[in-house]
């Protein structure tokens, strides 16, 4: 602006960034998670987040029953819920990446006639 008023806006600019210019995608497949029986109703869940752009910022844990086909998902506080909302989940423009394959099962045989196997980290 000067004192004739204000001048026609220019066109906007390319989009700045440093380095490469890295696409957005989904994350890509974790690789499996390993399980480990630590008896007494526990078990140990171990898994590798993958690399992505953007980051992932959470992952989600599911366990089955094989024995009776029963899921549970694993809540924040390390307890197994049947549904709903869990802070291991967020989702992004990107959305989900694709499951990892299932773990190898394992036998908890100190763990029987528990209701529900909590879980540690």
């Amino acid at each position: 602006m000067n004192s004739e008023g204000w001048s026609e806006p220019s066109p906007f600019s390319e989009p700045g960034f440093f380095g490469a210019l890295k696409p957005r995608e989904k994350p890509p497949r974790p690789t499996t998670p390993t399980l480990t029986a630590l008896g007494k109703g526990k078990l140990r869940v171990s898994w590798a987040i993958p690399t992505s752009c953007p980051p992932v910022e959470a992952t989600q844990v599911q366990l089955t029953d094989v024995g009776t086909g029963n899921k549970w998902l694993v809540d924040e506080s390390g307890a197994l819920v049947t549904s709903g909302r869990t802070t291991f989940a967020a989702t992004r423009t990107e959305g989900f990446g694709e499951y990892s394959m299932a773990s190898d099962g394992v036998a908890n045989i100190d763990a029987k006639d528990m209701p529900l196997p909590a879980t540690e980290y």
